[in-house]
């Protein structure tokens, strides 16, 4: 009887210590490589939770082939020649480069005088970056990138 006591209480703490939620660490290269944008989603006009980069390739849809590239702290923009009206570059980080820290989760872009800030979370060839909103229009804008290599 004791003995099964023991077996059922060793089982019981197996089982408590595997349901234990685990932290895990996003390693600073899980940003490397070359990325696209899916989707920008945060509050625009008046409405929430707008597709802003949507809205933007229904104008520019030459948006959707901008790449980044994140390496040795660096991000770079290739536009491919998609600019808007002005000739400017419609690359949403900066087509004359960034820099990056990716720590602890958070993925912070420096963009010329611009600091964005914000947690990311990476499935598969999917990244979710939850960050503040640099127009200030918004109290944060969620951007998917997926992985082009």
């Amino acid at each position: 009887m004791m003995k099964t006591i023991k077996l059922a209480f060793t089982i019981s703490l197996l089982f408590i210590f595997a349901s234990c939620e685990k932290t895990e660490t996003v390693p600073s290269e899980a940003i490397a490589g070359t990325w696209k944008i899916k989707s920008i989603v945060a509050d625009f006009a008046g409405q929430t939770n707008v597709d802003v980069y949507a809205f933007l390739g229904a104008f520019f849809p030459c948006v959707y082939d901008v790449t980044y590239s994140f390496s040795d702290g660096k991000v770079t923009a290739d536009d491919k020649g998609c600019v808007d009206d002005a000739g400017d570059s419609n690359a949403i980080i900066s087509a004359s480069g960034a820099t990056y820290v990716l720590e602890n989760g958070i993925l912070t872009v420096t963009d010329g005088g611009e600091v964005i800030t914000g947690s990311i979370i990476f499935s598969g060839n999917t990244a979710v970056w939850t960050s503040n909103d640099p127009t200030g229009d918004s109290d944060q804008a969620i951007t998917t990138f997926e992985k082009v290599n």
